[in-house]
């Protein structure tokens, strides 16, 4: 089965167990004094999950997003 130290969307963090996700944007994790601290959630690198993806995003769909976020303007 596909894990998540396989997965296009990891990044490794220079730690054996864990990798961070990529898949979504970063979450708050602390506000403080006007300061904002976020982080990717950190993952189990043996784990997996329903959003799996291997290899590089295709052009076509970087295009197609981008038209549509031009679009909303």
């Amino acid at each position: 089965m596909p894990t998540c130290k396989d997965c296009f969307y990891h990044r490794e963090i220079g730690n054996e167990i864990a990798v961070a996700c990529h898949r979504y944007p970063p979450a708050i994790t602390k506000v403080e004094e006007g300061r904002i601290t976020s982080n990717f959630p950190l993952i189990n690198n043996e784990t997996w999950c329903g959003e799996y993806r291997t290899g590089a995003i295709s052009e076509q769909n970087v295009s197609v997003r981008t038209v549509r976020k031009e679009s909303r303007k």
